[in-house]
This record gives C-alpha cells, structure tokens and sequence, in this order.
C-alpha cells in the first residue's frame, strides 16, 4: 500500500512541478516574476495537496495500462502531426480526425476489450501531434514524446481519474520532456 501512495505522490508531484516551472519561467519572461511566482507556488502547492486528499480522484488499485494499449499513443501523435503540417489540415482538424476515428474502432469488433481501451491513448497521442514546430529532428521530437507520454500515461492509469486534462497534460509534459532531451543532445 505504501508504494502505490508513493507512486501515486510522485507522479502528482511531477505534474505540479512540469505545470509550476513553465508558469514560473512564462511571468519571469515577461517581467512580472515579482509577487507572481510565490502566488503561484502558493496555488499551485495547495491545488496539489487538496489533489492528493481526494480519494475520488484514484482508484484504490494501482492498474497499469497494457503497452498494447499504449503503442498507439506515439503512433497516434505522428499520424496527428504529419496531417497536421505536412498535409496542412491545421492541429484541430487533425485532432478531430485522428481522435474520431480512435473513438468509433471499437465497431470493427464489439466485443473486442482492447478496441474499446485504446480511444483515450488515441487522443492523448494526437494532442502531442497538434504541435507545430518545424525542425529538422521534428518527428524524432514527436515520437519521443509520444514514448514519454505513453510511459507516463502507464504510471498514471490510476492517478486523478476523472479529472479533466488528464491527457492533454500528460500530452504537454512528454513533449516538453522530448524536446529538453533533443535540445540537450544537440548542444
């Protein structure tokens, strides 16, 4: 029990601190870092805390997701962003089109449990695909992100269920990440 309140913790504290730093580094830029920063460790900090005390928000088991499931996290992210650049339908037309069609492949087989678990990997995927940079490692970038998002998208199976941005956040964090590592590398 403890590990998975751990587990639990570490992950809801990796979310504040991805979500507090890039608020944090947003007013810094601006010039308005003077008071704003505390108030936002302060919200934040308290967000996060009332986050944890809602039982609510987890489930009682820690469940991992299926990496079955979680493969079509990347795919669906390349898919979304090569319909989103290269083929120039824009992120939202992409998005509506790769996540409808995620959301209706559970009719190829009804009683299927696996096509009736993969629409919300799916979606996840093609929020990362909705990003539009235009660098030469672009689709290393993106599937980066999609391996990042769908390891953290396994360790949060049973963390904030319900809530919603699960999976945008989870979007924005492993492309944040994907882009850190490739920036690193190439320095």
């Amino acid at each position: 029990m403890k590990k998975k309140k751990l587990l639990r913790f570490i992950v809801i504290l990796l979310i504040f601190f991805v979500q507090f730093f890039v608020l944090a580094s947003m007013f810094e830029e601006s010039g308005n870092s003077g008071i704003a920063i505390p108030a936002i460790l302060l919200l934040t900090l308290f967000l996060l805390i009332g986050a944890y005390q809602l039982k609510s928000l987890h489930h009682t088991k820690l469940n991992f997701e299926k990496v079955g499931v979680v493969v079509w996290i990347p795919i669906s992210a390349l898919i979304t962003y090569w319909l989103n650049n290269a083929v120039g339908w824009g992120p939202v037309l992409s998005l509506g089109v790769v996540g409808t069609i995620g959301s209706y492949l559970y009719l190829l087989d009804r009683k299927s449990s696996y096509l009736k678990e993969i629409p919300p990997p799916i979606y996840c995927g093609a929020f990362i695909g909705m990003s539009s940079l235009h660098v030469g490692s672009i689709y290393v970038i993106i599937l980066l992100a999609g391996l990042f998002t769908a390891a953290m998208y396994v360790l949060t199976r049973s963390v904030l269920v319900g809530v919603g941005g699960k999976l945008g956040t989870l979007a924005f964090i492993g492309f944040l990440f994907s882009v850190l590592l490739v920036n690193w590398l190439l320095k």
